[in-house]
């Protein structure tokens, strides 16, 4: 992944090498081909036809991004492959029980991982004490439980089960956060979740919100590989501000590849990350780079996935080729649960 978070940068091709400039030094020149995704997210950032056609010839992602972390634009070839039957049968399955069983699958994926996760740390965090590591345990099997509440609802379609499963979710990630909460460093300031829209002062939701950014960004580009709708959801509605599908399959992967990473990362560092936070209560440069760094290793590590071993950001690819099966009749689609 090369990121490009400067003011009056500008980036251009050599060759087949990508070069970035600031007022005139070259900053960075890497080939093409060791390239896989280019990230844009700073005003005052220029570059050049010559460097899109590249990055058009070597199939390589590039994104804009704000300074928030949030997904932009995507560039997409012109001829990006036919996937029409594709996105016929998406539209289609919102009014039957495709569209339902993919939102209960979603969340089913994120609610089992977050069960796992708190035994996770229960087992490896040795500074956790026994009486937080009992209430992780205690969390663990309640959120567990929910799983059985979850399978219980009925597949009729998108609207009907909506209600039933986002009920679940709430109450899940009520449980989960609150005794996540007990492992967060105290000096953090970290007591709940909150979303950007609630405009946190606390440096690890701010991680969080701009992490989580960076992990739509690659369901983005999976799903558009895959042939599908990003905007066209089945558990979250359609809204002109929220690619719906983005945010469906994001939810079995915000554990594995946010969640666990971050909170070792802030364990390890203690109040140092405070330094990441400016008084803006946005993330600073420094901070930003850190994220997209951890995040991109994290993507890069390979699971087992079945038979097979492939890194997190293939098995993102992976999942979404696997709703496309799903959707046009050819297997049964399963939420990605890690192996903790």
């Amino acid at each position: 992944m090369l990121v490009v978070d400067s003011y009056g940068v500008f980036v251009g091709k050599k060759g087949d090498r990508i070069v970035v400039r600031r007022r005139g030094e070259k900053v960075c020149e890497e080939p093409a081909g060791s390239v896989d995704l280019i990230r844009l997210s700073c005003r005052g950032v220029c570059v050049s036809l010559d460097l899109l056609e590249l990055v058009l010839r070597y199939g390589i992602d590039l994104v804009v991004a704000s300074r928030s972390g949030v997904p932009l634009a995507l560039l997409v070839p012109f001829r990006a492959g036919s996937s029409i039957r594709t996105r016929r049968e998406q539209y289609w399955a919102y009014r039957d029980d495709r569209g339902a069983f993919l939102a209960k699958a979603f969340i089913e994926g994120k609610v089992r991982n977050q069960a796992n996760f708190l035994k996770y740390i229960v087992r490896v965090y040795r500074s956790v004490g026994p009486d937080v590591k009992a209430s992780l345990l205690e969390a663990s099997e309640r959120i567990s439980g929910l799983v059985e509440d979850l399978r219980g609802i009925e597949c009729r379609d998108c609207d009907y089960v909506r209600r039933g499963v986002l009920g679940v979710e709430a109450e899940a990630a009520s449980i989960y956060w609150e005794a996540l909460s007990r492992v967060v460093p105290r000096e953090l300031g970290f007591s709940r979740r909150r979303k950007r829209s609630e405009r946190p002062r606390d440096v690890f939701n701010v991680l969080l919100n701009y992490a989580y950014g960076v992990l739509a960004t690659e369901v983005w580009i999976a799903l558009v590989k895959a042939g599908l709708d990003p905007w066209a959801g089945f558990l979250h509605k359609d809204n002109p501000r929220r690619p719906g599908l983005v945010y469906d399959l994001m939810e079995e992967f915000r554990v594995p590849v946010v969640d666990k990473p971050l909170l070792g990362f802030v364990v390890e560092r203690r109040g140092l990350v405070s330094g990441f936070l400016g008084e803006d209560g946005r993330l600073c440069r420094e901070g930003r780079l850190e994220v997209c760094g951890l995040l991109n290793r994290v993507l890069g590590c390979e699971r087992r996935f079945g038979s097979e071993r492939l890194s997190l950001r293939s098995i993102i690819l992976r999942q979404a080729r696997r709703i496309v099966k799903f959707l046009h009749g050819r297997r049964l689609y399963r939420p990605y649960v890690e192996r903790w």
